[in-house]
């Protein structure tokens, strides 16, 4: 799974996991990360989002 969703209390993270690409976008990927916002969009629990990545930079 390139994209990970944890949650640290009201917030929730949401992981770009491609560290060996270096993060960056392909069509499967974002089509995760479209689909992840989607399905958080009506979580009441969330009060806010963080975005991280996985790997060195």
């Amino acid at each position: 799974m390139a994209v990970e969703i944890t949650r640290d209390g009201k917030v929730t993270i949401v992981t770009m996991a491609r560290p060996e690409a270096l993060n960056a976008f392909n069509s499967a990927q974002l089509e995760e990360l479209v689909t992840a916002f989607h399905n958080l969009r009506g979580d009441s629990a969330t009060r806010a989002y963080c975005g991280s990545a996985r790997g060195t930079f």
